[in-house]
């Protein structure tokens, strides 16, 4: 489900960044992945999970092509190859680390905290996107 929706949303992508913009989108985009994770351990209806895996697929899949564009248009095109190289680093390495990290969470405390502490990563890092105006070329 979140990976279909991760697709799906794609779809609509140029007509949401035409509509709201980057910026905003971007913003959006965090907050309802946030919630949707932290509010996945106070549900146990089936129905409801996929709404919030969807709800996580639509975000997420929004977020990394947007954020891609949001870093390439922030920089100098000679710089391009720098922005990309950091990126792949960065999730590759997130990729490797989070599994460790949140297995040692969840054999610590259980799995609930595993959910509560993506979504606060996913909360803040929204307020991470919010760059003065007078920087942002978006």
């Amino acid at each position: 489900m979140c990976i279909g929706m991760a697709i799906v949303i794609r779809f609509c992508q140029s007509w949401l960044v035409r509509t709201f913009g980057r910026k905003r989108l971007l913003f959006v985009m965090f907050i309802v992945s946030g919630f949707s994770f932290a509010s996945i351990p106070l549900f146990i209806s089936v129905s409801m999970l996929f709404i919030l895996a969807g709800l996580i697929g639509a975000g997420l899949g929004l977020g990394q092509p947007i954020s891609l564009i949001y870093a390439l248009n922030s920089i100098p095109k000679d710089r391009h190859g720098e922005i990309l190289g950091m990126r792949i680093t960065f999730n590759k390495g997130s990729q490797f680390v989070a599994p460790f990290l949140f297995g040692a969470i969840g054999g610590i405390a259980g799995i609930m905290p595993i959910f509560l502490t993506s979504g606060v990563l996913l909360l803040a890092s929204a307020f991470g996107t919010m760059i003065n105006e007078e920087h942002s070329t978006l």
